[in-house]
Formats: C-alpha cells, sequence, structure tokens
C-alpha cells in the first residue's frame, strides 16, 4: 500500500487502499486462512501511520511509507489443515520514489507461473523458488528477470511491465500484458489501466491489455519503432527499462532525459497519489 504526503497539506494519505485491503483478502482466502474486516484493519493502519510517521523519509526526491501486510497462521499445531488462528502485521517501510534504468533478463526453461496457477495472489510461495534465478541474473549484471511464458511477456519478478511502440501505421500504443491468472496485477498497472482515457487525450497513445510476443517487441526494436519500456509496482511506482536481452537478441534503450512517456507517467500517478483528497483514490490517514 502506497501512504504518502499531501503535496500541499502535509497530511498522510493512502493511495486506492481498499484496492490493496481486497487483493490481500482475496489471498489469504486463496489458501483458507482466517478471514478479517477490511475496514477494521484500514484503522488499524491508520493508528499504525501515526505512530510511525516520525520516520517519514524528507528527502530531495519524492518519498512514501510502501506499507507492506503479512498474514501467518499462530496454529499450535503444525500440519497441512486451515489454521484456526492467526496474525496479521504490517510493516512501514520508508522509500525514494526516485527512479533508475533496469536491465531484464529473459527467463529461459522456468516458468514463473502458469494458467489455473496462484500468481494472481500475494502469496511469498509465488516468489521464493524464484530467487536461484534472480540471483544468477544479478550475478550476470542484470537488475531482474522478465518472466515469459511460452514466449510470450507476463511480468517482472515484482514489477508489471508497460511497452510504448508504434505500430506499422505510426499509432503510439501502451501495451502491457493480460491479466490471465499469470501475473498479479499491481494498484499501479491498474490505475494506469484506468486512467486509458487521459492518458490518450494528453500523449496520444492507446492503452491496450493484450498478449505480447517477446519476438514482436524484438522485431519493433529492430524496426525503430520500440519506443520505451516500463516496469510499475506499489512500491517503486515507475522505474525506465533500458535493456533487455533474451537469449543472443538484445534490446538497448536510451533512459538518461529521454525517457519521455515514463517520466509522464511517474508524474501523472505522483499528482494523483500526493494530490487532493477529494479524489476517488484518495484516503486520509490522519
Amino acid at each position: 500500500m502506497n501512504i504518502l504526503q499531501n503535496s500541499e497539506t502535509g497530511k498522510f494519505q493512502a493511495f486506492r487502499p481498499n484496492h490493496q485491503l481486497r487483493q490481500f483478502l482475496q489471498s489469504c482466502n486463496h489458501i483458507d486462512m482466517p478471514l478479517f474486516d477490511t475496514n477494521e484493519l484500514l484503522k488499524c493502519i491508520q493508528s499504525l501511520v501515526q505512530i510511525d510517521k516520525d520516520w517519514y523519509p524528507h528527502l530531495d526526491d519524492p518519498a512514501q511509507f510502501y506499507l507492506r501486510m503479512t498474514h501467518i497462521s499462530t496454529d499450535p499445531l503444525l500440519g497441512v489443515k486451515s489454521p484456526a488462528q492467526s496474525k496479521i502485521y504490517c510493516i512501514l517501510n520508508p522509500t525514494t520514489l526516485k527512479s533508475r534504468p533496469l536491465s531484464l533478463k529473459c527467463s529461459d526453461g522456468v516458468n514463473k507461473a502458469w494458467p489455473l496457477g496462484h500468481a494472481q495472489y500475494t502469496l511469498s510461495g509465488n516468489l521464493g523458488p524464484l530467487v536461484p534465478y534472480i540471483y544468477d541474473a544479478k550475478q550476470n549484471g542484470y537488475d531482474d528477470v522478465l518472466w515469459l511464458l511460452d514466449d510470450y511477456v507476463q511480468d517482472m519478478t515484482v514489477l508489471n511491465v508497460f511497452f510504448v511502440l508504434k505500430n506499422r501505421y505510426g499509432n503510439l500504443e501502451l501495451a502491457t500484458p493480460k491479466d490471465n491468472g499469470c501475473i498479479l496485477p499491481s494498484n499501479i498497472r491498474n490505475s494506469i489501466l484506468s486512467l486509458k482515457d487521459k492518458i490518450r487525450e494528453d500523449t496520444g497513445m492507446r492503452v491496450n491489455e493484450r498478449q505480447v510476443s517477446i519476438h514482436e517487441m524484438m522485431n519493433a526494436y529492430y524496426e525503430g519503432r520500440l519506443i520505451e519500456v516500463i516496469g510499475c509496482s506499489t512500491s517503486s511506482i515507475i522505474q525506465p527499462i533500458n535493456r533487455i536481452t533474451y537469449r543472443d537478441q538484445r534490446i538497448r534503450l536510451e533512459t538518461d532525459g529521454s525517457s519521455k512517456y515514463t517520466s509522464y507517467l511517474s508524474g501523472l500517478m505522483q499528482d494523483v497519489m500526493m494530490g487532493p483528497t477529494s479524489h476517488k483514490w484518495i484516503t486520509a490517514m490522519e
């Protein structure tokens, strides 16, 4: 969950907290954890913000509290069964919203997710088995893995991905892989999709949720039609991507001061997140 200070009043406010709480509740229900009242949890989070607000980072770059919610079993019996009791705890992490270019290595021979799996839920078990492959990518000079399924792009390890490209008729498109049960759709991704009309009006980009083949992106790059690649997540908001390696093929994009659409989306999201509390996506936290 994103918790930021209002740019005018300095008061703390959360960005689409009900969306985050609903996703958390659905994930708990998926693995048969005890359920809870999301409104009561939101009240607890508001109290936590008051306790921890002095830890908020005051930096030259925009910052936020990134809230991580965790639900664990405290059942006294160890076994493969639904817990009779559990505990929810939340941690506020002070983070900066400063972006930096990311380099990605495409997955090869291993899948992060598959149809009818669990990727659409926030479960720690989704990420643990991926650690060796992420470590290998970092050892070879990459920041993360771009996960594919049958050569179709899914997402990064914790970030969703968007591609800015021109089709062969010269029309601008902002494309992101479909929410097909094989990705975890972040709050930021869903917000960008919801703002598609404004994005089209401001930039001329048509926002599309569709299948994205790595081969299509490679061809678009070689033909000079791939303009930018963008990562987004609740924790880091918007990040530019400057390098993608797929087997022996490479995409290299300039990101130093020339990422027009990345900067636009970052500004668009931050304007809403730190803007007036009258916006339907903003909930006051104090």
